[in-house]
């Protein structure tokens, strides 16, 4: 029903809210200074990884905790939703084990371990499908929170196996050690990546609270949710494209060659677009069947999906450029970039929120 996938929408938003802090951006640091020094520096290689670890942890639990002791201030007063406390709390050891696995993720794609990310994210993805259903079925939304942190868990422990026989076969050591000496990359990209972060996903969590916070709001938030999971399909092969790009685009541009690197950042450009275009237009077309599925009550919405198939060609397009902008170090500007994109979409969605859904999706459209 629309009030429980809108609870469910609001919780990820929330979690996924605070797992932006609790990374820290160190996926993204992972990856791009392994891609750099792998080849030249393997102590400082293993220093890194040693770095990227602790800091994922600490940040990680401090969120934790964070969302654990807030979550009764959070549900009552800025969701209007007091029954979402408990759904918090649990949720909330989701953080912690996401910034963990996002480190792991992280180290695996500055090594361009693209198989061995292809095969986790496979097996991640089918096994959160089979635990949040069958939460889903057994307990209802408490169940399928309950599935994905089994399924995150899970993951996790598969995710440690990856990295330990990728460092195994480039010879690199994970160095705890002195890591702090390479504490400098943390403001040079961490800093502004999880600044990036900031600037998009608790100001999506501030639009969402502006809708839900309106009449019928929750039921408003599962027609958005239900129409935004297909934007999703629309950009998950751009995003995949993106983790490939991030170290090709870093090596290119650390050995300075910079034909290349524009060559390959047009290709990139042009396949997100085409990557993006062509499922956004069957999706659009085929809008009023795919939201039908869901039941009697998401079939007048049709016109959310098309406005947020529409969004996701040019969200694919500044994907790509902020791929380049990270894998030059130019991260600060992505700052601005994001701060100016979530402005718009806050004043948007104030401006349209008594048009529910369709007025969320038409924020994110013109902010995008």
């Amino acid at each position: 029903g629309r009030q429980q996938i809108g609870q469910y929408g609001v919780l990820m938003t929330t979690l996924g809210m605070f797992g932006v802090v609790a990374g820290f951006g160190i996926g993204a640091t992972a990856t791009r200074y392994i891609a750099k020094f792998r080849a030249t520096d393997r102590e400082r290689t293993g220093r890194v990884i040693g770095l990227s670890r602790l800091v994922a942890a600490m940040t990680g639990g401090l969120a934790t905790l964070a969302l654990f002791l807030g979550a009764p201030l959070l549900a009552t007063r800025m969701l209007a939703a007091p029954e979402l406390t408990s759904l918090l709390q649990l949720g909330s050891i989701q953080v912690l084990l996401s910034a963990v696995n996002s480190a792991q993720y992280g180290i695996l794609a500055g090594f361009e371990s693209f198989y061995g990310i292809a095969r986790l994210s496979l097996f991640s993805a089918a096994l959160s499908f089979v635990l949040i259903v069958t939460g889903i079925v057994w307990q209802g939304v408490h169940g399928a929170v309950l599935g994905q942190v089994l399924a995150i868990a899970i993951g996790l422990l598969l995710g440690e196996w990856a990295v330990w026989r990728e460092t195994r076969r480039h010879a690199i050591k994970c160095c705890y050690q002195g890591c702090g000496a390479e504490r400098r990359i943390l403001f040079d990209f961490s800093l502004p990546a999880v600044l990036s972060g900031v600037m998009v996903t608790p100001i999506t969590w501030g639009a969402m609270a502006i809708v839900v916070n309106q009449p019928g709001g929750y039921a408003e938030m599962g027609l958005f949710n239900a129409a935004n999971s297909w934007q999703k399909v629309i950009l998950f092969v751009p995003g995949c494209l993106g983790s490939v790009a991030l170290p090709l685009l870093t090596n290119l541009h650390t050995s300075e060659i910079d034909q290349s690197f524009r060559r390959a950042l047009r290709y990139q450009l042009l396949a997100n677009l085409l990557l993006a275009a062509v499922p956004a237009l069957l999706i659009a077309l085929c809008s009023w069947l795919i939201l039908a599925g869901y039941g009697p009550t998401f079939r007048s919405g049709w016109p959310v999906l098309v406005v947020l198939a529409c969004a996701a060609v040019p969200n694919a397009v500044a994907a790509a450029l902020g791929t380049a902008l990270a894998s030059i170090g130019a991260m600060w500007l992505g700052v601005v970039l994001n701060g100016v994109w979530g402005i718009l979409l806050l004043i948007c969605t104030w401006l349209l929120s008594r048009w529910g859904a369709f007025g969320l999706a038409g924020a994110y459209a013109t902010a995008y």
